[in-house]
């Protein structure tokens, strides 16, 4: 049961260490990005990602993208370990 509230923004580029390092360490990720890698596609601007802080900690990400005909890829997803 999760007893701390998450707080949900959107990627902003001041963010992209922080998620890289959690792309990369993290157990509990998912990605599907063709041939792009994680930073390649967060700097393409064409996707939608969405940041989850606890606090001022990074602790999950999820990346989409646009829709296209009422669907979305989710192309990145990840979430800290230690969660």
């Amino acid at each position: 049961m999760l007893t701390t509230q998450l707080h949900i923004t959107p990627y902003e580029r001041q963010y992209r260490n922080e998620l890289l390092n959690l792309s990369y360490y993290s157990q509990w990720t998912h990605k599907h990005l063709d041939w792009y890698k994680t930073g390649q596609w967060i700097d393409r601007e064409d996707g939608i990602i969405y940041l989850a802080f606890e606090d001022d900690r990074l602790v999950g990400y999820l990346g989409l993208s646009n829709p296209l005909n009422g669907a979305a890829w989710i192309r990145l997803l990840g979430i800290r370990d230690d969660c």
